[in-house]
């Protein structure tokens, strides 16, 4: 569940996927790690830009630039 204040990577994930259950179940992981994507650690969210990327028909340079401004706005 998203609760906390909004940054780049909770933005991310409302638009392409709803909830981070939805983006969890699409990548077989947990839903906490998600949650720390979001919180403090965004680069994780690198690993699986392959298969965003294919789920969502994005570029990569998306997802990149996503962890660059959640990084600038100070949540790390």
């Amino acid at each position: 569940m998203i609760t906390d204040k909004p940054n780049a990577v909770r933005g991310f994930i409302t638009m392409y996927y709803g909830t981070y259950e939805n983006l969890a179940k699409v990548l077989n992981i947990a839903t906490g790690t998600v949650g720390t994507w979001a919180g403090t650690r965004p680069r994780g969210l690198l690993k699986y830009s392959p298969e965003i990327c294919a789920d969502c028909d994005i570029d990569a340079n998306l997802i990149v630039q996503v962890v660059r401004d959640h990084i600038k706005q100070g949540h790390v």
